[in-house]
């Protein structure tokens, strides 16, 4: 999508493609609009706007009008399907447009300036005139704050300046054409155009990179693009102003750089060093050096710095796959392209190959999944586009798992090593050492990130650290904070190379290493440092993932044994869906395998929950019943046969586990009594085995049973006291959970309580437990808890009369429940007294439907920090006072 363009001069208006803005909905959004966009990227205070556009009116009143103001902004600029935050930028405290936009006076501006740093008449008159160009009329006409008064008047006398300066220039730009039109033919070889000039196909995206180099070639005088074959580095430098290009793909001696660069600027004949020659070619230019990689081994690194020694002023950009390792050198890593613009890109290729192809709501996703897959890397793109004229991008994907035999073209004007993504990626393989080569391809068991200690461990390999400093100074992988990660492209390329015998020793070693991992962090679930192991198992989630789906048939007791491992984490991190494919598959191969019965078991046992989760509650009951009868029969057998307490306590905890999954599915069921029974025997067994993490969960479900009793009844009375016994449940659970420190259920417990105690007539107990609650579950990202609280905020919001935040958490709290498929929980009648359990108000009617729908997508869109920081502004009263 293309930025904004803002323009001040003559008007206030906002362009973005062929969509105008020039109406802006009332005065005070244009003003706020010009005023933020005088300096892009740059945050004012809040406050300091609020004075500056209203400074007329009570300060509470002018914020509540600044809120509405900025409100009707965002939803201009920032239309669904639009990232929030990636035009207009506010918090509590500041508010200003992002960087990335353009706007008609920062233009102007910067040819101004260049127009003074220019070294001739002609580049001079040529900033001058596009400044001039700019400058459309005074600045914002019309608007009258004393911020743009001031800077109104700026402007108009620098476009005066502007005009004095460029009539000044006339006399010598004559006198500039007429010694051009003199020149000897043998002089004007001296002018050297780029070598190549920039492709007629379209380029996509790109914009932070290209502002980025340049502002790095401000600072540097060495700037080295880094990235594997197919990136587009070449691309990317061929978009820039004002750089002169040299192509190094035929040259094979670093050591022979200066003599290319004669050459190529086709110098007359000397005998004057070379150096110097080049210096009285190249001073004050940019050159960018592309395809250096080759020449890094062989005397091109030296090359490069005896040139920058002898031309102070010369810059240059280098495009490589490996870094030169100079001094000197800036590296900019070059990143694929993100997923709006791999698409952008995909299908302006595919129509060349196909013209009646367009994107469509039915092909999105696939051609989505389809850039996606092939990492955002522009020549992969450009290589599957080409097969569109024969397949769709359903059939594309289909076959990407022979993606180097799918992905070739062999148009003429392609380099050779990029007729096929194969042949881009054996050019830089070609560059690496044997050892390294081997090290690269048992990297390539790994899938997502992995640390260096997961690679010494699968790899064996001593040297393993200057190893993976190798690949990363080729380009082969990407350091990410202390882990590493691959591209898939080349992950893939990698695992071509390996045996199949490697690949099955790999594939165990892999395996064994993240079943340990998951092991050592299962403690952390049931501490203090819960946080900690969720985020561990994040970071290794795609590997684990990826041993399940090796192991499944080649060793199904070990998958059947990091499923098992496994399964805790996707419990706290909500991963359903993953969880139920994941173990459906593992129950299946590890029962045609034979696995031990007792392992079988457990998988029921996790089985039960996921499908309760997906609310499928018969064939929950089948994995839960299958698992419980298998360890009571266990249990009855081993009594019998007089094993000790002590060998039993496992078994016994186990099963005081599946009765409290009985426990939960007999509730969702709305058998409550059963529920109960359920849960009290649960309680007691845990309570005699001591095992607190369990029995928080006990006092969960019983809380749960009376809540929703509570909830369900007409009758005043009855509700009253299912919820005073529900609260006495949430008190001893918050006991236990403190105990344990179970936090993750500790969260529930605390939102339980601040929804009851207010219907106890005792509100002033239910906000701090609730801030406590939302504060905890945020840090754990528990989002469906989260969601609960934010609930409990709008209520507060509510019967505090405070619409607008209100509206805003409706949105934030919607787009929880639909991300985390969740639900608020029951909505309860009024009791047989009138009495309701949420308050209730019709936010469209009290605000308007169109601010009640900016204010609601605002919230639906909203960040983390930006509602938390919304909650914060909340009058400090109890959601439930009435």
């Amino acid at each position: 999508m293309e930025n904004w363009h803002f323009e001040l001069f003559g008007g206030v208006r906002a362009r973005r493609g062929s969509l105008v803005l020039d109406e802006l909905a009332g005065r005070k959004t244009g003003a706020l609009l010009a005023l933020l966009a005088l300096a892009p990227g740059r945050l004012r205070p809040r406050e300091e706007v609020i004075d500056l556009i209203w400074p007329e009116i009570d300060f509470d009143d002018a914020r509540n009008r600044f809120k509405q103001t900025l409100a009707v902004l965002r939803k201009q600029l920032e239309p669904a399907g639009t990232a929030p935050g990636s035009v207009l930028i506010a918090d509590r405290l500041q508010v200003g447009l992002a960087s990335s936009v353009q706007v008609d006076v920062v233009a102007f501006q910067e040819a101004l300036r260049r127009a003074a740093s220019a070294k001739d008449s002609l580049a001079q008159a040529g900033h001058l005139d596009s400044a001039l160009a700019l400058y459309q009329g005074e600045l914002a006409p019309g608007f009258y704050l004393d911020a743009l008064l001031s800077e109104r008047e700026r402007l108009a006398a620098l476009a005066e300046s502007a005009r004095e300066r460029r009539q000044a220039l006339e006399p010598a730009l004559l006198l500039s054409v007429f010694t051009e039109s003199r020149k000897e033919e043998g002089q004007a070889q001296t002018e050297w155009a780029p070598v190549l000039q920039r492709p007629l196909n379209a380029f996509f995206g790109r914009q932070w990179e290209k502002d980025e180099i340049v502002r790095l070639l401000r600072e540097h005088r060495l700037v080295t693009i880094l990235g594997p074959g197919g990136t587009g580095k070449t691309r990317l430098v061929q978009e820039l102003e004002g750089i002169r290009f040299l192509s190094l793909s035929s040259l094979r001696e670093g050591s022979r750089l200066h003599e290319a660069l004669v050459a190529a600027l086709e110098l007359p004949p000397s005998d004057e060093a070379t150096l110097v020659r080049l210096r009285a070619a190249l001073e004050g230019q940019t050159l960018a050096l592309d395809n250096f990689e080759q020449l890094v081994a062989t005397g091109g690194p030296e090359a490069v710095d005896a040139l920058q020694r002898a031309i102070p002023t010369l810059r240059l950009i280098v495009t490589s796959r490996i870094k030169l390792n100079l001094a000197a050198e800036q590296v900019f890593p070059l990143s694929p392209l993100v997923a709006e613009d791999a698409v952008a890109l995909f299908c302006d290729r595919a129509q060349r190959a196909r013209p009646d192809f367009t994107l469509t709501d039915k092909n999105k996703s696939i051609v989505t999944d389809l850039c996606r897959r092939l990492d955002g890397l522009p020549l992969a793109l450009e290589l599957a586009a080409a097969r569109m004229a024969i397949l769709t991008p359903a059939q594309i994907l289909e076959r990407l798992s022979r993606r180097f035999d799918l992905l070739a073209d062999k148009r003429r004007d392609r380099e050779a090593r990029h007729t096929s993504l194969r042949a881009a990626l054996d050019w830089g393989w070609s560059l690496l050492a044997p050892d390294v080569q081997y090290f690269f391809t048992q990297l390539c068991i790994f899938r997502g990130s992995f640390s260096v200690e997961a690679a010494e461990t699968i790899t064996g390999e001593l040297l393993a650290i200057d190893y993976l400093q190798a690949l990363v100074d080729s380009s082969f992988l990407r350091a990410d904070g202390e882990r590493f990660r691959l591209l898939e492209t080349l992950r893939e390329y990698g695992l071509e190379r390996l045996s199949p015998l490697e690949s099955a020793r790999l594939t165990q070693a892999h395996a064994e290493f993240f079943l340990a991992c998951l092991k050592d962090w299962q403690p952390l679930l049931t501490g203090g440092q819960i946080t900690q192991g969720i985020q561990s198992f994040k970071q290794a989630q795609d590997n684990v993932s990826a041993a399940l789906e090796r192991t499944l048939s080649l060793s199904p007791a070990l998958a059947t044994a990091l499923c098992l491992a496994a399964n805790p984490f996707w419990k706290v991190t909500y991963s359903r869906q993953l969880a139920l494919a994941y173990l459906t598959q593992t129950l299946a191969q590890a029962t045609a395998a034979g696995v031990a019965e007792g392992e079988l078991a457990a998988l029921h046992g996790c089985l039960g929950p996921a499908y309760l989760d997906l609310g499928d509650y018969s064939t929950a009951r089948f994995h839960q019943q299958q698992s419980y009868e298998y360890n009571r029969r266990l249990l009855e057998e081993r009594t019998t046969a007089g094993a000790s307490e002590a060998a039993l306590l496992p078994l016994r905890e186990t099963i005081a586990e599946e009765l409290n999954n009985l426990g939960n599915l007999l509730y969702f069921e709305t058998r409550f009594d059963e529920a109960v029974a359920h849960y009290e025997e649960a309680r007691l067994c845990n309570q005699a085995l001591g095992n607190d993490v369990r029995l928080a969960r006990n006092y969960s479900g019983l809380f749960c049973v009376f809540a929703s009793r509570g909830h369900l009844t007409t009758n005043a009375q009855e509700r009253r006291t299912y919820f005073e016994q529900a609260q006495h449940f949430a008190e001893e659970g918050t006991a236990v959970c403190r105990r344990a420190q179970q936090d993750f259920t500790l969260c529930f417990m605390l939102r339980g309580q601040a929804f009851l105690l207010p219907l106890l007539g005792e509100p002033e107990r239910a906000l701090p437990l609730l801030h406590e609650g939302f504060a905890l579950s945020c840090a754990l990202e528990n989002w469906p808890i989260v969601a609960d609280c934010l609930t409990c905020y709008c209520h507060q919001a509510i019967r505090g009369e405070h619409w607008e935040e209100a509206a805003q958490l409706q949105g934030a709290e919607t787009a929880l429940r639909e991300q985390w498929n969740t639900h608020a929980g029951w909505e309860a009648p009024p009791d047989d007294e009138g009495v309701h359990t949420r308050p209730f108000a019709n936010l469209p009617e009290r605000l308007g439907q169109e601010r009640y729908e900016a204010l609601y997508q605002a919230g639906f869109h909203a960040s983390l920090d930006s509602l938390k920081a919304l909650v914060a502004t909340l009058p400090h009263a109890s959601p439930f006072e009435k």
